[in-house]
């Protein structure tokens, strides 16, 4: 008796579920995927968007662009078949994810941002004139952490 009534709950909520989804996204039918390959990544890039060299102490401005790895895939069924729908970068602009950024190592600070990741820091002051790295590490990968890095030119 108790398998009865657990079967048809189970049968109510999925009801109920596949109604909600009909009811938001006629024709597109939500549909359970067991993928274990299939993941697209959205590489990176990452551009100084102020003068380079750059001075001890200046606030620079970087522009992140992409960085999601291993994204899968939503499966809906559409009209009897089972396609595959990757997120857009557009789609991708709206969820936040966590940057940390690092010059040489030491880290600088981290911004909040979607796809399109417009980054201000402030330089420490008592830097030597060199090259430095500054490295974005996005938080938006699943499996393996990535990294970009980017050489920047510091005078004094």
């Amino acid at each position: 008796m108790k398998h009865r009534k657990h079967h048809a709950l189970l049968l109510l909520i999925l009801g109920v579920l596949f109604a909600a989804c009909q009811a938001l996204e006629p024709g597109r039918t939500p549909f359970p995927c067991v993928l274990t390959t299939g993941e697209q990544d959205y590489g990176a890039s990452l551009e100084l968007h102020t003068e380079d060299p750059v001075s001890p102490g200046e606030t620079i401005e970087l522009l992140l662009l992409g960085g999601y790895y291993d994204v899968f895939p939503d499966c809906f069924r559409v009209a009897g078949e089972v396609e595959y729908f990757y997120p857009t970068a557009a789609d991708l602009e709206d969820p936040q994810r966590t940057v940390a950024i690092f010059l040489d190592g030491m880290p600088l600070g981290s911004v909040e941002c979607g796809y399109t990741c417009p980054i201000e820091v402030r330089l420490p002051q008592g830097i030597e004139s060199g090259t430095f790295t500054i490295t974005v590490i996005p938080d938006s990968w699943l499996y393996t952490e990535r990294q970009v890095d980017l050489d920047i030119q510091i005078d004094t």
